[in-house]
């Protein structure tokens, strides 16, 4: 049997529900529903072959670390290790009431439903605004464990996504400038659409301007940002992040770039 990189064996996970046929056992759904979300390539040896890649596969040997209340629960245990991480990029508008602007957009990233952000970056080109930055740092981000906070400064009023993406981690990325609201259910939705709905999203692109442009750190690392990507075959990319993204959607699936509307549209 030939498996695809990008499928999964369900064999020996946890959540393979079985049954009884003759005298062996045969895959018959999913406890995480993965069976009909992915779909199934083929039955091997009476275990389903998903179409995709599965990211709640677990082993017997993993069910066996958990507690008993955690078994009990262990459906939920492995959707709260697979949930997005996603950091926050915010570009200080440098105008007059620039910090109360800030406190806006940095309260609805504080106050995300479910989820905390992993980090949140404010570029600005302005230093004297550093304190008053920090201390909305502190107020909102202080006493959450885990959730990393920093200021990129640079020389000119612009949305320097490469600079700021030095403190980037692994996950998703929100880009927004001060004064926007950000949806505060934004990360319970991305999660519910890429880790239950099994929705192949990549990219959204932005309402106005940079704002509300959203895709996977690493996309931006393997397209080198807005600077200009080498290829392979050295072919050369000069065109800005947003230009390359676009270059990839003419011959990829619909679904992976979708518009802020129907992202928002989304239930």
């Amino acid at each position: 049997m030939s498996v695809d990189r990008a499928q999964t064996i369900c064999k020996n996970c946890v959540f393979a529900v079985k049954k009884n046929v003759g005298s062996s056992h045969e895959q018959s759904g999913c406890l995480m529903d993965r069976a009909r979300k992915l779909g199934v390539a083929e039955v091997a040896d009476g275990d389903y072959v998903l179409k995709r890649y599965c990211n709640t596969f677990r082993p017997q040997e993993w069910l066996e670390t958990l507690s008993a209340e955690q078994q009990m629960n262990a459906s939920q245990v492995v959707l709260d290790e697979v949930a997005i991480r996603m950091g926050f990029i915010v570009r200080l508008d440098p105008t007059p009431d620039a910090i109360s602007q800030l406190r806006i957009t940095l309260e609805d990233i504080a106050n995300q439903e479910d989820h905390a952000p992993a980090y949140v970056v404010v570029i600005t080109p302005k230093v004297e605004y550093n304190e008053e930055i920090w201390d909305l740092f502190l107020e909102f981000f202080g006493d959450r464990k885990g959730v990393k906070f920093h200021i990129t400064q640079t020389q000119q009023d612009t949305f320097d996504v490469d600079a700021a993406f030095e403190h980037a981690q692994n996950g998703w990325m929100y880009l927004t400038t001060t004064g926007e609201r950000v949806m505060r259910n934004l990360m319970a939705k991305v999660n519910k659409l890429v880790n239950v709905d099994m929705k192949q999203l990549m990219v959204v692109r932005p309402y106005k301007d940079m704002n509300g442009f959203m895709f996977p750190a690493y996309l931006f690392k393997f397209l080198n940002g807005n600077k200009p990507k080498v290829y392979g075959d050295e072919t050369v990319d000069a065109g800005s992040f947003i230009e390359k993204i676009e270059t990839a959607a003419k011959d990829s699936s619909p679904e992976l770039f979708i518009d802020w509307s129907e992202f928002k549209n989304e239930t």
